[in-house]
């Protein structure tokens, strides 16, 4: 179920042109800007796209003008680990890594506890929060050591929307989904779903 969910999400996602892609996510970005979670965040984790996920550059680029402490997932690969790392400059601070995903080229580690706001990417959501990723669990392992009041933000085109995704009994769920016709306040969803 949940692999054939996946294939049809990346599927969809494929599909999509460079200019459908580039002008989505700066939809996506601009209703990002406009959330009291974004603006009131101090340090963040934003993800670095790729394959065709909604583009952060613009979120990368606007964090740090803001004076945010801004990181981005370090993928630990023999260890299936994720890290925060810190940058100041974008792209400048960043090289191919693991799975040849930007990374930062030195690693100033960030205490997950200190996040106040982390931007994840998936393959599909569903309206409550639940997350299916690629596969590798490194979100869900990483998720937990976030803060309880951490906001959890995933971006998504509409076609990434599911009806229903199961969560395993470890799976966190998203606080917010930010498409390009809306957001969604997955803890909303949750309680009244």
């Amino acid at each position: 179920m949940k692999e054939n969910l996946r294939q049809r999400a990346l599927h969809g996602r494929n599909r999509l042109t460079p200019e459908e892609i580039a002008s989505k996510s700066r939809l996506i970005a601009q209703r990002l800007f406009a959330m009291p979670a974004y603006v009131s965040a101090s340090t963040v984790m934003i993800y670095v796209d790729f394959r065709r996920e909604v583009e952060t550059g613009e979120i990368l680029a606007h964090s740090l003008n803001r004076g945010k402490q801004v990181t981005v997932p370090v993928c630990e690969g023999g260890a299936r680990r994720l890290t925060a790392g810190r940058i100041e400059r974008y792209p400048e601070d960043l090289q191919p890594g693991t799975w040849g995903i930007l990374e930062p080229a030195t690693v100033v580690p960030v205490e997950p506890a200190s996040l106040d706001l982390v931007i994840v990417p998936g393959v599909a959501f569903d309206r409550q929060g639940n997350r299916l990723g690629y596969g590798a669990g490194y979100y869900d392992r990483f998720l937990p050591s976030l803060r309880p009041e951490a906001q959890k933000i995933a971006l998504a085109f509409d076609l990434q929307i599911a009806h229903q995704i199961c969560p395993d009994d470890h799976d966190i769920p998203m606080d917010w989904i930010i498409t390009e016709s809306g957001v969604i306040d997955c803890r909303e969803e949750r309680a009244h779903g």
